[in-house]
């Protein structure tokens, strides 16, 4: 039952997203009845696994295509490597939000790494500015931009940033 909830989900979810990207040339059918059927396998009846990746295709920083050719092409059972599903889409995202920025621009991936773990470790959500002035840097939100399928964060400073699901930070924590 919960599959057929999933598999509406993903097809409405998508269907929206047909009618309203024009700039990447989805066609009818997009995306094909064998796609919304893998997805949904992947989901393996968990909700915030079909969420996280209807984020990460509808994400305007890359075609939805390219996003759910990465997100089909992932291994198929939910138990890869001792990570579930909702691990490996983690690290898609995680590793997608580093692709664009030089290895060696360690500024970056300080940066990166201080603003996630406050984020993380905060016992109740910051508004954009209070983590601004916290951590007395710049450019909380644009750091935090490429996690946008993981974390709420506003567009405007007087927001705060949340977590849309406990496993992130669960995921972050944990040594493996």
């Amino acid at each position: 039952m919960v599959d057929n909830d999933i598999k509406l989900f993903f097809r409405t979810q998508l269907s929206n997203l047909l009618k309203n990207r024009s700039d990447c040339n989805l066609v009818q059918g997009w995306p094909s009845s064998s796609e919304i059927n893998i997805l949904c396998e992947k989901a393996a009846g968990f909700f915030i696994y079909a969420s996280t990746v209807i984020k990460l295709i509808t994400s305007k920083d890359r075609t939805p295509i390219e996003q759910l050719n990465q997100i089909t092409s992932l291994p198929q059972s939910t138990s890869h490597e001792g990570r579930s599903g909702i691990d490996i889409i983690y690290t898609q995202v995680l590793k997608q939000g580093v692709d664009d920025v030089d290895v060696d621009d360690e500024g970056f991936h300080s940066n990166f790494r201080t603003v996630v773990g406050a984020v993380l470790l905060v016992f109740n959500p910051l508004l954009v500015k209070a983590l601004s002035d916290l951590l007395k840097m710049s450019g909380i939100s644009t750091t935090l931009h490429p996690l946008h399928s993981l974390l709420l964060v506003p567009t405007s400073k007087n927001g705060p940033i949340r977590i849309f699901h406990k496993s992130f930070p669960d995921f972050l924590m944990d040594k493996r």
